[in-house]
């Protein structure tokens, strides 16, 4: 009896461990399945050009599997694109505080919030900056003939920021000042961006570090000058084209897109947002002309594509795979020319196999037999004549 129960407790304990073992197997299976779900969202979600909400993806398959090199290869690419698009728009944005574009400042700092939260420089510009010991503001009594424009000539040099001063004292209509109206003039160095643009900054700005950051003083040294008319012009313009551009994307119009994401990146050969989303188009026109036959339109395209993104891995290997396609079909359908005696097509349709690869199989030998019969079928035909 004590050998029984030996052997029934050993059979047990054997199958207990297989139990474990098979459970084992179960959770690495439920955690492969999980965080593939997640790559293939977050690849989606790249691939639309949503990259904040690739990034949450991107570390919740991180979370489920650590290990995972897909994962952190993916993290670590949107958070490229994303630091880089927040400190265009970060540098944009100071271009236009020092020229006094409040509002255009404003939408330049919170899109750099937009494509990096916790940017601490982009943040502490929104925060109201507290006021030196001692600081006043002037008080100017309007006189006859004076405007809310010309006050802001005589002080701050620029009659556009006239806004600036009906803001601050709430003035409604700032063409109907009465003269003895006392205006306060302040330092525009004192002035949060809420109170320059006179409306509540819209975005929460949650983090207490930041929220007691002081104002940054030395940010305004990040410019390399100062910009003029023009270069602004011509930075409004290049803002123009990449929301265009994004836009028609999100459209699904791809060949638009590439179109409008072109000018900007003549225009801004470095700019990060502009170079992924013309590539991410390139790759999408590219993938509906292989799908239609065109195959060395999309190799071309799948090569611009990688062009834009050099890390597009996908890029090259769909470029070799439609040049691939292009050459088989071709040199196909030039063997089949062949064989019913249509020389004349089968030569056009070898030759393009050439062009783009002299050494694929026996194209250069076919053109030389196909020409070298068309000689002799001419040389026979002018006989008969």
């Amino acid at each position: 009896m004590p050998k029984i129960t030996v052997c029934i407790g050993f059979i047990l304990l054997i199958l207990g461990c297989i139990g474990a073992a098979s459970g084992v197997a179960w959770a690495e299976q439920t955690q492969s399945r999980l965080c593939t779900q997640f790559l293939s969202n977050a690849r989606s979600l790249e691939e639309r050009g949503d990259f904040p909400a690739a990034l949450e993806k991107y570390k919740i398959a991180l979370t489920v599997d650590p290990s995972s090199s897909a994962a952190e290869k993916g993290r670590a690419r949107v958070s490229r694109i994303l630091s880089q698009s927040a400190d265009h728009y970060y540098q944009l944005g100071w271009q236009y505080y020092e020229q006094g574009k409040y509002g255009l400042t404003l939408n330049a700092f919170l899109t750099a919030l937009k494509y990096q939260p916790d940017n601490p420089q982009a943040s502490k510009i929104l925060i109201s900056r507290p006021l030196p010991d001692g600081y006043v503001d002037i008080v100017h009594v309007m006189q006859p003939g004076e405007t809310l424009s010309t006050i802001a000539k005589e002080y701050y040099g620029d009659y556009k920021k006239f806004d600036v001063l009906a803001h601050y004292n709430h003035i409604d209509d700032a063409a109907m000042v009465p003269v003895g109206q006392q205006i306060s003039v302040p330092q525009l160095s004192s002035l949060s961006l809420s109170l320059l643009i006179g409306k509540e900054i819209p975005w929460p700005l949650e983090a207490a570090a930041v929220a007691q950051a002081s104002w940054p003083t030395e940010e305004k040294q990040r410019l390399s000058g100062p910009v003029t008319g023009s270069q602004d012009a011509a930075d409004e313009q290049i803002l123009a084209y990449r929301k265009s551009g994004i836009d028609l994307f999100k459209q699904g119009k791809y060949t638009d897109a590439v179109f409008e994401l072109n000018k900007v990146v003549q225009a801004a050969p470095k700019d990060a947002l502009a170079r992924n989303y013309l590539a991410k188009a390139y790759y999408q026109q590219a993938m509906a002309d292989e799908n239609n036959g065109n195959y060395l339109k999309a190799n071309k395209s799948y090569e611009a594509a990688l062009r834009c993104d050099p890390e597009c891995t996908q890029c090259a290997e769909n470029a070799k795979r439609s040049m691939d396609r292009f050459k088989e079909t071709h040199y196909t359908k030039g063997n089949v020319h062949f064989t019913k005696g249509e020389l004349a097509d089968a030569m056009m349709e070898w030759q393009m196999v050439y062009d783009a690869d002299p050494k694929y199989q026996e194209v250069e030998q076919n053109l030389t037999k196909a020409k070298s019969l068309l000689e002799k079928m001419g040389k026979i035909k002018n006989t008969e004549e």
